[in-house]
């Protein structure tokens, strides 16, 4: 039987497993921006991995997002009605999101 310290530190390495998964994932959103040339915040991605992303999605709704982004070249996925915003660009721009510039 595991000790409560092995139990936290297989927690500890499981969190950090994830959260290594999904900054791979981000990277690679970001790669395809800028392979097709885009630069700005990603809504997608931003609103699917980020915990406070400029506009928030459902979280179907953000994975569909991510997937239409991924499977569209050149073709951000828009924004939608029925998101909310989770800021203002003017306080916490870049807070959460995704966003990848080619300067």
């Amino acid at each position: 039987m595991p000790t409560e310290g092995e139990e936290e530190n297989a927690r500890a390495r499981i969190i950090a497993a994830l959260h290594d998964e999904a900054s791979g994932r981000v990277v690679r959103c970001c790669k395809l921006a800028l392979d097709r040339g885009l630069g700005d915040t990603l809504q997608g991605p931003a609103a699917y991995f980020m915990k406070s992303p400029p506009v928030q999605h459902g979280d179907e709704r953000a994975r569909q997002m991510v997937e239409e982004f991924i499977a569209a070249p050149g073709a951000p996925a828009p924004v939608l009605e029925g998101a909310t915003p989770t800021g203002s660009r003017g306080d916490d721009a870049g807070v959460g999101a995704v966003h990848c510039s080619t300067v």
